[in-house]
């Protein structure tokens, strides 16, 4: 649970780049848009990992990697929520504010990232949703 005394100081906003975009329909992708309010597409600097059947950000300041997401504004008693998506996100992740570039400019927004680099494949481009696509068409054919 957050205090009150700390509530004013969480960015209303929520940047999303796996399994929690609109494309994927699992409990919390369902219930971030049910609670909030999409408001575009995003970019954050930093790398992103294949990890199977999920990925991993690895944010940082590196000007030439870019990890893809989506944005969204927070409920106004967004504490409930934000610890369902902790739990959902377990020990492997972290949740801390960051700075993405949107349409309408740089913003604050609170994403979840690796807590440990691990040895994973590198999603060159970002994307975590059109990697996934392309990854598993292939497996298909």
């Amino acid at each position: 649970m957050i205090p009150r005394s700390l509530e004013a100081l969480i960015p209303e906003t929520l940047f999303v780049y796996g399994t929690l975009r609109l494309e994927y329909t699992n409990e919390a992708a369902q219930r971030i848009r049910a609670e909030c309010v999409y408001i575009g597409q995003g970019l954050i600097h930093g790398k992103l990992l294949d990890l199977g059947n999920y990925p991993g950000a690895i944010f940082s300041n590196e000007k030439a990697s870019w990890i893809y997401g989506q944005c969204f504004r927070l409920p106004p008693s967004s504490g409930p929520l934000l610890q369902f998506l902790d739990d959902y996100e377990g020990d492997e992740y972290r949740r801390e504010v960051y700075e993405v570039s949107c349409w309408h400019g740089r913003i604050l927004v609170m994403s979840y990232h690796l807590k440990k680099l691990r040895d994973a494949p590198v999603i060159q481009h970002g994307d975590w949703y059109t990697y996934q696509t392309r990854r598993d068409s292939k497996k298909l054919s």
